[in-house]
């Protein structure tokens, strides 16, 4: 089993992974392997509101980082592996989410441009009572 292990930090995905029996898949975030970004400091003098001024577009950070290349080289590897059903790309992350099998991720993580890859969980508020 040839998994690399540093780009898993959450042990319950390492011991998915490591599950030989399972084909079961499972949700994971494939984070880019970048350093954080180097953005501009912002202005921080209050600028006055101009009546009927447009709003800016979102920018896309992959392409303002010059990562724009990374994620078209990760997202053709992470399609090569079939999993093109499931695949969401989040530029402003700079990761994928995908649903992939325990073999898979282990490929995954081999992978040069994968950083880390994490289990995507749904984070719930307790109700009041």
């Amino acid at each position: 089993m040839d998994v690399d292990a540093s780009k898993i930090p959450d042990p319950e995905l390492r011991d998915f992974v490591q599950a030989e029996e399972s084909d079961e898949p499972r949700s994971v975030i494939v984070e880019l392997e970048m350093g954080p970004p180097d953005l501009a400091p912002r202005q921080t003098v209050p600028r006055p509101r101009v009546p009927g001024r447009d709003r800016v577009a979102p920018f896309d950070l992959a392409k303002t980082e010059g990562h724009d290349g990374a994620m078209n080289q990760l997202e053709r590897e992470l399609l090569a592996l079939g999993l093109a059903q499931d695949l969401v790309r989040l530029n402003a992350a700079q990761a994928f989410v995908v649903s992939a099998s325990p073999a898979q991720v282990r490929i995954i993580s081999r992978l040069p441009l994968v950083g880390v890859i994490r289990p995507n969980r749904t984070h719930r508020v307790p109700s009041a009572l």
